[in-house]
């Protein structure tokens, strides 16, 4: 869901009380439909950005708090909003993100997001949820992201030690710098680690 440099497509988040969550994900990813019915049963306002959705799984899924969006948004704005992200760990997503101090539960689709999420899940700054071990507890992992507030800090003291880092439309800085990162808090800050 990132844009073009100089575009900004505001995240329209639904109404309502709670935490807000974001999720990025696509119709053919392992347990699609289940996702989406355990967010609504969480009755949070949350945003999904799914680009492939056809007009009747939209209004299938959305809910007052559930609004699903084929568009993608400006995830800086995102990370600065959102309590929790969830997504399949694609890199560049990814990134924007944690780089932006929001969190996240990851649900890899493929091999090589599993790997990117793993190191994330040790700097302490995501949830790993692998599709063989989801047994469709998406409620529980969710409510753990949103109440164990380590997370949240770890992600935001990632932020704030990169941020002065190349604007975030630029792809190629912003992988070089999160792995930095990553590497960095894998390494040498404990506090960073799980």
């Amino acid at each position: 869901p990132h844009l073009p440099a100089g575009s900004k497509a505001i995240p329209a988040w639904p109404e309502g009380p709670g935490a807000k969550l974001f999720v990025y994900y696509r119709t053919g990813y392992p347990d699609f439909s289940e996702l989406m019915r355990h967010l609504a049963q969480l009755k949070l306002p949350t945003l999904a950005v799914v680009d492939d959705a056809t007009p009747d799984q939209v209004k299938e899924f959305s809910t007052p708090l559930l609004r699903i969006s084929t568009s993608p948004v400006d995830l800086a704005v995102v990370a600065k909003q959102a309590a929790l992200a969830i997504g399949h760990g694609g890199a560049g997503s990814s990134m924007q993100l944690i780089l932006g101090g929001c969190p996240m539960l990851l649900l890899p689709g493929v091999v090589e997001q599993g790997q990117a999420g793993y190191r994330l899940v040790r700097a302490g700054v995501a949830m790993r949820m692998p599709p063989g071990q989801r047994r469709h507890d998406f409620a529980n992992a969710i409510r753990r992201g949103l109440g164990e507030s380590s997370f949240r800090e770890r992600a935001q003291a990632l932020a704030q030690k990169y941020a002065d880092l190349p604007a975030i439309g630029q792809p190629r800085h912003l992988l070089e710098a999160c792995e930095r990162a990553v590497i960095s808090a894998i390494v040498h800050e404990p506090l960073l680690t799980r």
